[in-house]
């Protein structure tokens, strides 16, 4: 059972990547909240534990200004690297979120006509799995040719 399986992902394995990076992009689109790099340890974490390092590390450094002034002004590029990185993926986030909401507000106000949309969402998915078949068919093309080119240089 596995083995056919196995046996028609492997034959289509663009159609199989496009899937799975498609429904990847659904899940992270619900429910994956920004995340950047600590500027204390390097770890992930998310804004407000982000903000609590930022401010806890800003309140050490500004002891001794005098004498640790080069590791405030990384400090500094760190917050500012990380605050950008997280306005840059909430930015992105809300466009994702007040496109599709704007979308499904429309369909749900009657100013979209349903069949179009899902005609749109259809035509969506049929290029994605049309350009994945494309490239599942190139790569077989390339192996038979190799398999050829290998009976060819065997017979010789």
């Amino acid at each position: 059972m596995f083995k056919r399986i196995w046996k028609a992902i492997e034959h289509n394995r663009y159609v199989a990547m496009f899937a799975v990076v498609y429904l990847a992009l659904l899940v992270w689109v619900v429910g994956c909240s920004p995340h950047t790099r600590s500027i204390v340890d390097g770890r992930a974490v998310d804004a407000v534990t982000f903000e609590q390092e930022a401010s806890e590390l800003g309140s050490t450094l500004q002891a001794d200004v005098a004498a640790i002034n080069a590791e405030i002004e990384s400090y500094t590029a760190k917050v500012e690297i990380g605050r950008d990185d997280l306005q840059q993926q909430a930015e992105r986030r809300k466009l994702i979120v007040e496109t599709l909401g704007a979308a499904i507000r429309d369909v749900a106000s009657g100013s979209v006509d349903p069949l179009n949309a899902t005609l749109s969402l259809l035509m969506l998915g049929g290029a994605g799995l049309g350009l994945s078949a494309a490239g599942d068919n190139r790569r077989k093309d390339k192996r038979i040719e190799t398999l050829k080119t290998e009976k060819t240089e065997a017979d010789s």
